[in-house]
């Protein structure tokens, strides 16, 4: 063992009995690209002699080191060997001791998540390991957000293994770990954090949750920001498609979405444009579905490049659906050639197959008789839990006066009475803050193909109605 990695580990021991975790902190974070990295062939002889649950600081930075290197097929090998010394090692990690060098802790297990999903393309391998480290970074905190989110999330949706992101999944998320060794920086990079809120919306919409999926994407175009990213882009072609597809038009994004939204990243996407103009289209026998697919086939290649064409084949879907559901509003029996040429279908052929399906899926309530071509719509029987309503109800009320306080609370805040007051000076930005995040910057986003958004919805991706 080289001389000066003897006494770096004497080093780590002495600190070690006298609790110095700080110093530890420090030394490792030095240790890591210098005397860890030029002493790499005996980095094994040194994982040998610490016990990983006294000396996890020391045994994190080693590994680190390790996964480090450039991957070429040579090395492969030795690269397997260190995957398996960390699988074994993750469960034996001491939380504490992690939470005094979460920036080599977090950048270990990126290493990880790259090497799966970039070198060797196996995503499923590194879905299990991601989440037993994503649990010793946060322990029973399960709602805090750490930058191994979004790597799981992305690892789950290569792998089309959705079921071990769902706990990690949340639409409130209430606090950001801090992984950076800079006391007043940031808590992370910010492109983490839209990165989360965006491949979780992935992960709801192939799990056919729109809901949580729309909240998703609308929470990723809404982060602050000061210049495009490619990531947001992506984010809010998905949000159109979505808003579509739930309420049949696109709804406004919150005030306080950055003007970087309006002024840049929305004129990236003029063909997500057209398809909200041709939903917005209001006239007498305009068929919206059909003008839909023609717009997609003139332009598939730009859809087929985003994979959202299972997206906007399922808008096309939606629209003719609540076509029907609007025909039982107004008729409680009709024929089946009516409602073929009232929501712009081919023949009674293919009213009828719309109606059968959606009386499957429990979206309609109708009968149909073939013989003399009728259709009769029935009401539909909704059961409700009266103590589950009045426990929403009671919550709703609840939320709606914490939120007056807490406007009252800021409208007689002498700061935001101050900065409301002021005007802004020349050169000064009217760009919102950025909220402790910092500015986003480039980021490695793998083209994660979500085709099976459509399949979640029990539809070949090749099928247009």
């Amino acid at each position: 063992m080289a001389g000066t990695l003897d006494t770096f580990v004497k080093t780590v021991m002495g600190h070690t009995v006298t609790a110095s975790w700080r110093e530890l902190a420090d030394l490792h974070r030095k240790a890591v690209y210098d005397v860890l990295e030029r002493n790499i062939p005996h980095l094994d002889s040194v994982l040998e002699t610490l016990a990983v649950d006294r000396y996890s600081m020391s045994v994190v930075s080693i590994l680190l080191v390790k996964m480090n290197q450039i991957y070429t097929d040579n090395v492969k090998d030795r690269f397997e060997r260190t995957l398996s010394q960390v699988e074994s090692m993750v469960p034996l990690f001491d939380s504490m001791q992690i939470s005094f060098i979460p920036d080599i802790y977090v950048l270990l297990f990126r290493k990880v998540y790259e090497y799966y999903l970039l070198q060797i393309n196996k995503p499923a391998r590194g879905i299990m390991l991601l989440t037993n480290a994503i649990n010793v970074l946060v322990k029973e905190e399960k709602d805090i957000l750490t930058s191994l989110h979004p790597c799981l999330f992305c690892l789950c949706l290569k792998a089309r293994i959705h079921d071990p992101a769902i706990p990690f999944l949340h639409l409130a998320v209430p606090k950001i770990f801090k992984e950076t060794a800079n006391q007043t920086g940031p808590y992370m990079d910010p492109k983490w954090v839209v990165l989360y809120f965006y491949y979780g919306g992935l992960l709801y919409a192939v799990l056919g949750r729109y809901e949580e999926a729309f909240a998703m994407m609308q929470k990723a175009c809404c982060i602050p920001a000061i210049s495009p990213s490619a990531i947001v882009v992506r984010a809010y072609k998905i949000y159109v498609l979505l808003s579509l597809l739930l309420y049949g038009k696109t709804l406004r994004l919150s005030n306080y979405r950055s003007p970087v939204m309006t002024r840049s990243i929305i004129p990236l996407c003029p063909d997500y444009s057209a398809l909200e103009r041709i939903c917005d289209n209001e006239e007498e026998n305009f068929d919206k579905a059909t003008a839909i697919l023609e717009y997609l086939e003139a332009h598939y290649a730009t859809f087929e490049k985003d994979n959202t064409v299972g997206l906007v084949k399922l808008v096309v879907r939606s629209i003719r659906e609540n076509s029907v559901k609007r025909l039982t509003e107004c008729f409680t029996s009709i024929s089946l050639s009516d409602v073929a040429r009232r929501c712009h279908l081919d023949d009674s052929d293919h009213a009828e197959l719309y109606l059968r399906d959606m009386g499957k899926e429990g979206k309609i309530n109708v009968r149909i008789d073939k013989k003399q071509g009728i259709v009769k719509f029935a009401e539909m029987k909704r059961e409700a839990d009266e103590h589950e309503v009045d426990k929403a109800a009671n919550f709703i009320y609840t939320l709606d006066a914490l939120m007056k306080q807490f406007d009252d609370r800021i409208r007689v805040n002498p700061s935001y009475i101050s900065r409301a007051g002021r005007p802004l000076g020349r050169g000064v930005s009217a760009i919102p803050p950025d909220e402790g995040l910092g500015h986003p910057g480039s980021v490695f986003m793998p083209n994660v193909n979500v085709g099976d958004i459509e399949s979640a919805a029990g539809r070949p991706m090749d099928m247009v109605d």
